[in-house]
C-alpha cells in the first residue's frame, strides 16, 4: 500500500514539475476564463456521482446486515457473494469502457 502510494505521488510531483518548471514553453499558460466556462455542469456531475457511490455503498452494507440476520448461513454467505461479486464487476467493467473509449 505504501509503495502504490508513492508511485501515485510521485506522478503527480512529476506532472506539476512538467506543467510548471517552463521546460516546455506551450504545456500551460495559465488560467482563462475558458478554463471555467463548463465549471458548473462538472460540478453537478461530481455531487450527483458521489451521491450515487454513496447510496450504492449504503446498499451494500444494508445487503451484508440484512444477511447477517438470515437463519440460514450458507444462503447468507451466498447472498453477500453475489452482492460482492457484482459490485466487483461494476469495478472492473467501468475502467475497461473508458480504456475502450482512449
Amino acid at each position: 500500500m505504501i509503495l502504490l502510494s508513492m508511485s501515485s505521488w510521485s506522478l503527480v510531483i512529476a506532472e506539476f514539475i512538467y506543467i510548471f518548471g517552463g521546460w516546455c514553453p506551450y504545456s500551460w499558460k495559465g488560467f482563462t476564463v475558458a478554463a471555467f466556462k463548463d465549471l458548473v455542469p462538472v460540478v453537478k456531475l461530481s455531487i450527483y456521482s458521489g451521491v450515487m457511490v454513496c447510496l450504492e455503498l449504503w446498499y451494500n452494507v444494508v445487503l451484508v446486515l440484512l444477511a447477517d440476520y438470515m437463519k440460514d448461513a450458507e444462503v447468507a454467505i451466498s447472498t453477500l457473494s453475489i452482492c460482492l461479486n457484482i459490485n466487483a464487476w461494476e469495478f472492473i467493467i467501468s475502467p475497461g469502457f473508458v480504456s475502450a473509449a482512449w
